[in-house]
């Protein structure tokens, strides 16, 4: 690296990209000014860190922590999504899809190249489909809901001949 803005801006990168939860790997080359703003705002109020980045640097940045395969995605104008929560690049992928909603896939400006989630790089097939996920929350209330409905179903019909008989004593010390 030559001069000493390079290295600086290095050194940031690497600190930056340094043990966070995930990362997406947006490519950028249709952007206009106003949309990266508008994305950077909604992604910040979620806490997701939206760097458009020098790609080169970059990729030294990743590949210094552990993360050089994501490298070989930047390519291009490119920008990298990240934060501290594994759930970083879900969220940023449904903000992304949210702001291009009326845009065909192919035609949006800024684009999912890849992403990083749990030690694993997701190409730009996998990678596209993240909106589609709920979040651990979700998830959670899901499999809980898939647990307690069957069981919910066994007390009530143990529950049932037990209440049956009860009504019918009851039905009978009143009725005498």
């Amino acid at each position: 690296m030559p001069n000493m803005i390079n290295r600086l801006l290095h050194a940031e990168f690497e600190k930056e990209f340094k043990d966070k939860g995930s990362y997406l790997v947006l490519n950028m080359s249709r952007l206009k000014a106003e949309d990266a703003h508008d994305l950077r705002g909604r992604m910040k109020e979620k806490g997701i860190r939206f760097r458009v980045v020098k790609n080169r640097l970059a990729r030294l940045a990743l590949e210094k922590n552990g993360l050089g395969e994501l490298g070989g995605y930047l390519q291009g104008q490119c920008a990298i999504v990240y934060g501290e929560d594994e759930e970083t690049a879900i969220q940023a992928a449904k903000i992304l899809h949210e702001a291009f909603k009326g845009v065909k896939p192919e035609a949006r400006p800024a684009k999912i190249a890849a992403a990083f989630m749990e030690g694993e790089t997701l190409p730009p097939e996998k990678a596209v489909h993240l909106h589609t996920l709920p979040d651990k929350a979700t998830l959670r209330a899901q499999i809980v809901g898939a647990i307690q409905g069957p069981m919910r179903g066994l007390a009530a019909a143990i529950a049932g001949p037990g209440a049956s008989l009860a009504r019918v004593l009851n039905a009978r010390a009143e009725g005498e």
